[in-house]
């Protein structure tokens, strides 16, 4: 019985966990390269970058995450011998740090790939979709802490 549960639960997470993510990220992405035109002149400059269509923006997504996901796994089959070979003490380290950089030239690849900018231009795109999630996530927990401290107090 418990393993037909956690299936409902994990059908429950890919049918509405994941396209909510998806679509929270889609609108975060456009919302960071309006930033970006902003930080660089406005949508007219020419150092702008179009901003996609919501369906594209979904598409960069997916690949960037899928890309992601194949990165997290060789970093951190890599460590993980490393590890076990004596290499390094801890693998922690040696997985989030690459991991974290690799995916960062994956999304500003897949930015370059997908729309009709150049990689530099990309990076920019990239590190501002990178400032906005850290807002939204901040700007969450800051309102879980409140909530918390709200039922607390009552």
């Amino acid at each position: 019985m418990s393993s037909n549960m956690e299936i409902v639960v994990f059908a429950i997470v890919l049918a509405i966990v994941v396209p909510a993510v998806l679509l929270i990220s889609a609108v975060i992405l456009r919302a960071a390269i309006g930033l970006y035109n902003r930080l660089v002149g406005g949508p007219e400059s020419q150092r702008a970058v179009p901003a996609p269509s919501f369906n594209q923006a979904i598409g960069i997504v997916v690949l960037s995450a899928i890309l992601n996901w194949i990165i997290g796994a060789v970093v951190a089959q890599a460590a993980y011998y490393a590890a076990q070979s004596g290499w390094i003490v801890n693998s922690e380290p040696a997985e989030w740090v690459p991991t974290t950089l690799l995916s960062f030239l994956a999304m500003a690849t897949v930015i370059a790939y997908r729309l009709p900018t150049r990689f530099p231009r990309a990076l920019g795109v990239t590190l501002c979709h990178t400032v906005v999630w850290v807002a939204v996530a901040g700007v969450t927990v800051l309102i879980g802490v409140a909530a918390g401290a709200a039922i607390a107090a009552v």
